[in-house]
């Protein structure tokens, strides 16, 4: 106990946290490693694994994807994924924008902004 009546939480928290020992550390990296190697070899070895690293995982198809020929019938992954992220920036900008406007209409107290305030809730 501290001297205002609570508990001292410092000890529990470092008993939670690990108290800086590395063996925590040390047994989760373990663990993780051992279970990305069952993945990896229950992956590889399973019945089938080579057709489908074949159709799905083939670096050369990827790429074709990715870059894409408009004039083989494929477009672009790549610039579909670029096209998105362009989007969500507007949208991101937009949205703050959006919000900082309802926050300070809800935050006025005037009586001329009541119903703005009213349709910002």
């Amino acid at each position: 106990m501290d001297v205002q009546g609570l508990p001292d939480l410092s000890a529990r928290r470092s008993r939670i946290l690990g108290g800086g020992s590395t063996r925590g550390l040390t047994v989760s990296l373990g663990s993780t490693i051992v279970v990305l190697a069952a993945l990896a070899a229950l992956f590889w070895l399973a019945p089938g694994s080579r057709q489908v690293r074949h159709t799905f995982f083939n670096p050369t198809d990827m790429w074709r994807a990715f870059v894409g020929n408009p004039k083989q019938g494929y477009y672009s992954v790549g610039e579909a994924l670029w096209l998105n992220i362009r989007m969500f920036l507007v949208a991101e900008a937009l949205i703050l924008v959006l919000a900082l406007v309802v926050a300070v209409i809800r935050q006025s107290s005037g009586p001329a902004l009541l119903p703005l305030r009213v349709l910002a809730t």
